[in-house]
């Protein structure tokens, strides 16, 4: 069972959203991504207490959301 689920949502189009979604894969603390093409959102799934302020720091100025 993953112990976090975070929504990166509302990106600009479907070429952010595949953008992001192929650098969230190479963070080591991420287990799963999920690409969203019909919302232009990313969902990321980790085990490990993954903090909404490290994937902030990645993606400086997106509406980062915790989904519970």
């Amino acid at each position: 069972m993953f112990q976090k689920k975070i929504k990166i949502a509302k990106l600009v189009c479907e070429c952010w959203a595949k953008k992001i979604f192929f650098q969230l894969i190479s963070i080591d603390s991420v287990e799963k991504v999920h690409l969203d093409i019909l919302s232009n959102s990313v969902v990321i799934f980790s085990k490990k207490d993954l903090s909404i302020a490290t994937i902030k720091k990645e993606f400086f100025g997106l509406q980062i959301y915790e989904m519970t």
